[in-house]
């Protein structure tokens, strides 16, 4: 049963009293962790609300199943920055879940992960119409309002800039929309009205968003997403106004709790709402209101146990096949790689199911995520110039690609006895550490 109180926030959240979940009432559950512990990474709320609630909470970011204690409720995964966690021995019969948070540029990703960490379910934050992709349950779990973050304390009308976005603005097309639209709030508002900010802290990004009146959502042109900037806008005590995200309105209601338009209508939707009397205002209040009630991190706790109770740990009816040879092994450690140009090898295509693989592509047309070379292939400097996170070389003779590798700067070198694995350092979505 559901355990709730009337308190208020750590962090204030204005003066809104919310109906939130007891402090302590899951004493004596205990949960697992298994992530990148990073700042941006929502694993840390969600690890923050379980230790509120009271059960024993472990966090680690590479799990032995042999230091598993047998009274754990669940291990919990959280896609989390590359590289992924290793798992090491067999599951004793622990539950276990997977929570995704990126949209369907990633999915081949998730695949991978649901191969290598063998969950129950999987948890999606959002873009739910790719849950019939996974061959196992999947539930809803979006994101939610980290109380101990966003402070919704400033009144509306004492807050400092109309419109904030916070954010990358990128370079060539990918953001050239959400650069446009952004510039166009600039335009009409006035520079000194609006705050934009990308590659902020967690922490200056709520003080952004408190001192704002709107905040806009962009998920980018390749998909939709419910982001983390939905519930720390609305945390925030901001009125949200956002381009059509799908599923949006199965959280909160359109019209009255946010603004739905499209990229072209963005600016003008913005600055009527900032001109319509009191309506940005209340809107801001009747999301806070629901957010706070139905979607916090310590909500979220509730729904994942109900999710862990009604768990099975009947085996997935689907299997993909781990790669056999030496080199799709050796491609298969790093989940993030997802195009493969593989020179030399034949039947990779056929050993790398869950990636796009090309098989002798003609040198320096295109990048790959990995360059692979067998032993055999005469090596063309145009080859290795393809590849933009790993180059991947057969250890039979000293290759000409690992003099080519290793006059690259920051890259770093793992050699097995059946590969030699170059990590070129690409930035990206990843913490910098030993190969893994």
């Amino acid at each position: 049963r559901r355990h709730t109180r009337y308190r208020r926030s750590s962090r204030g959240l204005g003066d809104v009293y919310k109906r939130q979940p007891e402090d302590g009432r899951h004493r004596g559950r205990k949960l697992e962790f298994v992530y990148r512990r990073t700042p941006t990474n929502p694993g840390r709320y969600l690890e923050a609300a379980a230790r509120r609630s009271g059960m024993t909470v472990i966090a680690t970011d590479s799990l032995d199943w042999a230091s598993i204690d047998e009274d754990t409720d669940a291990v919990v995964f959280v896609e989390s920055p590359h590289p992924a966690a290793t798992v090491t021995g067999t599951n004793p019969g622990v539950p276990v879940l997977l929570w995704i948070h990126h949209g369907e540029i990633h999915t081949n990703a998730h695949l991978r992960l649901v191969r290598r960490y063998a969950p129950d379910a999987v948890l999606m934050g959002h873009s739910w119409h790719l849950a019939h992709r996974f061959p196992l349950p999947v539930h809803r779990f979006p994101f939610a309002v980290p109380t101990e973050l966003v402070d919704a304390g400033r009144p509306f009308e004492d807050r400092a800039f109309d419109s904030a976005f916070v954010g990358s603005l990128g370079h060539g097309e990918r953001y050239a929309e959400r650069r446009a639209m952004v510039q166009g709030i600039v335009d009409a508002l006035g520079a000194d009205a609006v705050r934009l900010a990308e590659g902020v802290s967690p922490e200056e990004l709520a003080s952004i968003y408190g001192d704002s009146r709107t905040v806009v959502n962009d998920g980018g042109v390749r998909h939709h997403p419910i982001t983390m900037r939905v519930f720390e806008a609305i945390g925030s005590g901001a009125a949200l106004v956002t381009e059509p995200t799908p599923g949006l309105d199965c959280l909160f209601a359109p019209d009255r709790d946010f603004l739905d338009t499209d990229a072209t209508s963005m600016v003008p939707s913005v600055i009527d709402l900032l001109r319509s009397g009191d309506r940005a205002s209340a809107m801001a209040a009747s999301a806070l209101e629901r957010a706070v009630g139905r979607h916090t991190y310590d909500h979220r706790i509730d729904e994942l146990l109900e999710i862990v109770d009604a768990s099975s740990r009947e085996p997935a009816t689907w299997n993909v096949p781990v790669p056999s040879s030496a080199l799709g092994s050796a491609v298969d450690r790093a989940i993030e790689i997802d195009s493969v140009a593989a020179y030399g090898s034949p039947g990779l295509d056929e050993d790398l199911v869950l990636r796009s693989v090309w098989v002798d592509p003609e040198p320096g047309v295109r990048t790959y995520d990995a360059v692979v070379l067998g032993a055999e292939v005469e090596f063309d400097p145009a080859m290795a110039d393809q590849a933009v996170r790993y180059l991947i070389v057969d250890p039979v003779h000293e290759h000409p690609a690992i003099e080519w590798a290793r006059s690259r700067p920051g890259s770093r070198v793992t050699t097995t006895p059946r590969a030699v694995i170059f990590d070129l350092d690409a930035p990206g979505y990843r913490v910098r550490m030993e190969f893994a």
